[in-house]
Formats: C-alpha cells, sequence, structure tokens
C-alpha cells in the first residue's frame, strides 16, 4: 500500500487547528467591533428611546445630537490663571498639536540616535546602549513626586511648548529606538564603504544611504505613536492641567454630564467624534501599516 507524502499528512493535519484559530480569530474581531456598532447607533437616539431599550435599534434618527456636543463641550478646568472653560474646538487643537509634534520629534530624535550608537561602536555608544536597556526594565512606580519637583524647576511643568520640545529627551530607550538600531544594524556596510571611497562624508552617508532605508518604517512608528498620544490622557491631568486635549475632555463631559445638560446619546456622539481623527489616519495608512507588520514586530 503506498503512504501518502509525509507533506500532504503534515498539511491535512493542520487544517483543523487553522479553522480553529480563523473561528477565534473573527470571533475576537466580532467582538470589538459591536461595541463600536452600538455606539455608533446609540448616539442617533434620543434619551427616552435610550431609557426604554438601550441596545435597541433607534424608532427614530437624532443627528443633532452631534451638533448638541459642540454646543454644550464647555469643559471647566483648574488652570494656573484660574477656573478656565474650553470648547471643543479648544480641547481638539490641543490634542492635534501635542500628538502631531511630540511623536515628530521622538521619532526624529530616536532615529538619529540609534544610527550614532549603531554606527559608531566606542565605549560611550555602548554605554548609551545599556543605559537605554537599563531604562526599559526599570520599574517607574513612586518616581512621580521625584519627577514633579524636577519639571517645575526646569519650567517644563504646564508648559506645554517645552514640554514638546524636551519629550526626545529619553530617546535612546524604548522599544522604537531597539527597532531603529535593529534596522541601522542589518543594512550592509558596503554601501557606506563605497560612498566613502567616493568622498562621501559622514553627514552625506547618513543622509543618502541609512535614512532612506528607515524612511517607511519611521512612518509606521509615527502612526501608531500618534495613535497612543492621541487617547493619552494622564499626561494632561498630571503634567499640563492648562492645556486639556480631547480624551480629556470625553472624561470631564461625560462625568459633568448632568451640568452640561447632555443626555446619554450625546455622550455616546462625543467619543465617536473623538474617533474620527485617529481612524481616518489608520484607514489611511492602513496599507503601510500592515506591509510592515510582522509576527513579533515590525521590519524595515
Amino acid at each position: 500500500m503506498r503512504r501518502r507524502p509525509l507533506t500532504d499528512r503534515i498539511s491535512r493535519a493542520a487544517i483543523v487547528p487553522m479553522i480553529l484559530t480563523g473561528l477565534l480569530a473573527i470571533l475576537l474581531c466580532i467582538s470589538l467591533l459591536v461595541p463600536l456598532i452600538w455606539c455608533l447607533y446609540a448616539s442617533f437616539k434620543d434619551q427616552v428611546d435610550y431609557a426604554i431599550s438601550a441596545f435597541g435599534w433607534p424608532t427614530s434618527w437624532h443627528p443633532e445630537n452631534y451638533s448638541n456636543v459642540f454646543a454644550k463641550m464647555l469643559i471647566r478646568v483648574l488652570t494656573k490663571n484660574g477656573l478656565s472653560e474650553f470648547g471643543l474646538f479648544d480641547l481638539l487643537t490641543h490634542s492635534i498639536v501635542y500628538s502631531t509634534l511630540s511623536p515628530l520629534l521622538g521619532i526624529l530624535f530616536t532615529m538619529l540616535m540609534a544610527y550614532v550608537i549603531s554606527m559608531y561602536r566606542n565605549p560611550f555608544s555602548k554605554f548609551l546602549y545599556g543605559f537605554g536597556i537599563v531604562l526599559m526594565i526599570l520599574p517607574i512606580v513612586g518616581n512621580l513626586p521625584a519627577s514633579m519637583q524636577i519639571n517645575k524647576a526646569l519650567g517644563r511643568y504646564d508648559n506645554m511648548f517645552l514640554w514638546i520640545l524636551l519629550s526626545p529627551a529619553g530617546c535612546f530607550s524604548g522599544m522604537n529606538f531597539l527597532l531603529f538600531y535593529q534596522l541601522f544594524r542589518g543594512v550592509p556596510k558596503d554601501y557606506a564603504e563605497a560612498a566613502r571611497i567616493d568622498g562621501a562624508g559622514h553627514y552625506r552617508v547618513m543622509c543618502t544611504i541609512y535614512l532612506p532605508n528607515a524612511v517607511s518604517l519611521a512612518a509606521v512608528t509615527y502612526i501608531l505613536s500618534f495613535l497612543g498620544v492621541w487617547n493619552d490622557w494622564s499626561t494632561f491631568v498630571i503634567w499640563l492641567p492648562s492645556y486639556p486635549n480631547l480624551a480629556y475632555g470625553m472624561y470631564i463631559f461625560q462625568y459633568q454630564a448632568s451640568q452640561f445638560r447632555a443626555t446619554q446619546p450625546e455622550i455616546l456622539a462625543s467619543f465617536i467624534i473623538a474617533m474620527i481623527p485617529t481612524s481616518l489616519l489608520y484607514l489611511s495608512m492602513q496599507k503601510l501599516i500592515v506591509q510592515k507588520l510582522q509576527i513579533g514586530g515590525l521590519k524595515g
């Protein structure tokens, strides 16, 4: 009796685990989409319809809930100038400025630091590399009082300009640093040697050979950092209380909804509004992100 090839037997034996894995992935996607879909159609209800059936389909649609959010969202925050009010456009401006500039400077300085450490091997670069690894594994719980005193002494506390400008101070630590470091280490040194033979200096080698190879990785890490920073509210609560962002504003708006006379569907509408910029950014860059993602991390 002729036996089937080993590869054929292995492929047939792997069908059941593959089907189960696919079903679990589908169930996971559904579980993530259901709350979003519910939040979307529930934001078009009125308060009575929502109170009668929170999860039912709307009996009548109320798109004015979204315009009411712009009118009712006036966040009162205690700032360095006293009690101040911020509207939706103020919160959106703070979020856009911080989410755009802070990741941009962080990725730029991280990329340059990773290039220097990976290309120029000396005791100082090895020290910086080890120092960055130590910062990644050290627990940061309990250092908030000391950080508060240091940032106040430097004038960085409650100053968005200085906070963004000095945000890349820890650029040699973090996962992005390791990604860029490994990318530059993987570029063949033959290209740089050939360029130096032709008379290229250090800056030309960096700008014409190495940095172009890191553009796609920089774009992906920037997008992912933007998505994370957009949803960051703790930084504005602790360090920038005079510049509340949209994520912080959503929390206060929900907490003080009774004072603003906001209904629950209007609160859900505010969540949808907050998700629109990041959703559009991700959808526009989806192909780039997927192309650069592999199992276990990013590739350059």
